[in-house]
């Protein structure tokens, strides 16, 4: 698996860690904030997403 293909996914999870950091919360708001942000990732590219899956 190439690094280029987790970059996505490492910027939504970074994104969702510093969001949690500047709102001071807690891992559930982490998760949350990343199933949400994931879930937008996935609807960048439906077709793509439909044919991995």
């Amino acid at each position: 698996m190439k690094i280029k293909s987790l970059t996505p996914l490492i910027a939504v999870f970074g994104t969702s860690f510093l969001i949690t950091i500047t709102l001071l919360k807690s891992f559930q708001i982490f998760m949350g904030i990343s199933i949400c942000l994931l879930a937008m990732l996935k609807l960048m590219d439906i077709e793509a997403f439909g044919t991995s899956y």
